[in-house]
């Protein structure tokens, strides 16, 4: 069984099958973490926030499988600058930014 699960917020997210799947999971999810992520919808204070520096080469490999959707939008790009955004601003009190890529979640339950 895992201990966390990482879904599309069912709010927050404003593509309607986004909404779904972050629906869908929290119906079914039952006795562990569920961490809610940015993609259509971004939030305006988080619970947590990672460092992906080392894995953002992974999720942008990972975005490109997606055929369909880069073909229309710059779906990569977007992405990277979101967490290339998240990491600068993440703490506006830091004198230096602490990070290249970061990625928040929200935790649902």
């Amino acid at each position: 069984m895992p201990q966390e699960i990482y879904t599309l917020h069912p709010d927050l997210d404003r593509h309607p099958t986004h909404q779904l799947a972050g629906k869908m999971t929290l119906e079914t999810a039952s006795g562990v973490a569920v961490w809610a992520y940015e993609v259509w919808g971004l939030f305006a204070k988080w619970d947590r926030l990672e460092d992906i520096s080392n894995e953002i080469g992974k999720k942008l490999r990972a975005i490109s499988e997606h055929a369909s959707q880069i073909a229309v939008f710059p779906f990569a790009e977007a992405v990277s600058g979101l967490n290339r955004w998240r990491a600068v601003f993440s703490d506006p009190q830091e004198k230096r930014v602490q990070t290249l890529f970061a990625e928040v979640f929200l935790r649902l339950c």
